[in-house]
This record gives structure tokens, C-alpha cells and sequence, in this order.
């Protein structure tokens, strides 16, 4: 391990929770590359996708299972 990340480990513990919290945030978003999507950005999509899964288990197009078997120790069905 390098000087430098021992540095940083070493000050990054004397950080709050919520300001650790902030940093880990902003080196994930770091390692994002060229597509630094926003929270809110991100949020918006899984509520389209959410709102997209709602519409076809409405329309009767997702093949749905009980929560037993869902938790149980059998196998899923193919395509699950």
C-alpha cells in the first residue's frame, strides 16, 4: 500500500459519518467515467422503470410468483 492511501485512510477515519458518507459518494460518482449521471437522474430512471414493470404486471404480460415460493429452497422456473 502507498504512503499517500495510508495519508488518506488515517484522515478520511477523523471524518464524520456523513462526511465519509459524501465522500464515498462523490469516488463512486468518480469512477463513473463519462456519464456522470445525478441522483436524481438516477432515481428518475428506476421510477420509469418501476412504473413500466407496474403497467405490464397490470396488462398481465409478467409472469408473477408467491412470495412462499419465491422464498423457498426449489429452484426457479427457467425464464425466471
Amino acid at each position: 500500500m502507498s504512503p499517500a492511501l495510508d495519508r488518506l485512510r488515517t484522515e478520511v477515519a477523523l471524518l464524520d459519518e456523513s462526511e465519509r458518507a459524501q465522500l464515498a459518494l462523490e469516488l463512486l460518482q468518480s469512477l463513473d467515467g463519462d456519464s456522470p449521471e445525478s441522483l436524481e437522474e438516477v432515481e428518475a430512471a428506476w421510477n420509469e422503470e418501476a412504473a413500466h414493470r407496474v403497467a405490464q404486471f397490470d396488462r398481465g404480460e409478467m409472469a408473477t410468483m408467491s412470495a412462499e415460493d419465491v422464498h423457498s429452497d426449489k429452484p426457479l422456473p427457467s425464464g425466471a
